[in-house]
């Protein structure tokens, strides 16, 4: 009787250790599979911690990206991020000021920054994707929609920026590898660029969001 009851509970147990397995095998088979080989175990760990509590995922539904402004991704309708604008900050004796806009223009040099920070979280809760079209800039709020055209060959993109930065010789903005590649910079490094807000695309992406 001893040794069935043993048997019984070790059955149990493997079998809640084998939904689990399946749970993380179903979302690694629905999620993009060069960024889940590369970026597994975050991808665990922010699914599991607390922070990632109210996104309620099923095993049996997929992680989605809406088309819109190029791959949000989405579990269970909800948004990996928030909408941030941030306090005013100081980075190397710099002060910076966040702010709401309803017009935004400026032009100096974009950067562009990559695999060392691919599958982080950006500064308003995304997952970094050097492959999509995003970028960090110091003030505009996250995430908003932006054209950057690059003024040395008037190359265009439209982009959605979801990070903070850069902090490095004046440069205004560090572009996604995916977006310095469209602009075509990718192998100098920098180019003198114009950033505008995009305000209606921006309404619009916050709204499918549900941030607004």
């Amino acid at each position: 009787m001893c040794k069935f009851i043993i048997l019984f509970w070790l059955i149990i147990i493997s079998s809640c250790s084998n939904d689990n397995n399946n749970k993380f095998n179903r979302i690694k088979s629905n999620y993009n599979s060069s960024h889940w080989s590369q970026n597994q175990n975050s991808i665990i760990e922010d699914l599991q911690n607390d922070e990632q509590s109210d996104y309620n995922i099923n095993p049996n539904q997929k992680i989605e990206y809406i088309d819109t402004y190029y791959d949000q991704p989405i579990i269970n309708n909800h948004y990996l991020g928030h909408y941030k604008i941030g306090k005013p900050y100081k980075i190397d004796g710099i002060k910076y000021y966040p702010k709401e806009y309803q017009k935004f223009s400026e032009e100096g040099v974009a950067s562009w920054y990559g695999p060392k920070f691919h599958g982080k979280k950006t500064a308003n809760g995304e997952i970094y994707n050097m492959n999509d079209m995003t970028a960090a800039h110091r003030i505009l709020p996250m995430p908003v929609i932006a054209k950057v055209t690059n003024l040395e060959n008037n190359k265009s993109v439209i982009l959605r920026i979801n990070d903070r930065g850069p902090f490095a010789k004046d440069r205004i903005i560090d572009l996604s590898r995916a977006a310095a590649q469209e602009l075509g910079f990718l192998k100098q490094g920098t180019a003198k660029v114009k950033v505008e807000l995009l305000q209606d695309e921006t309404k619009k992406l916050l709204e499918e969001l549900g941030l607004k």
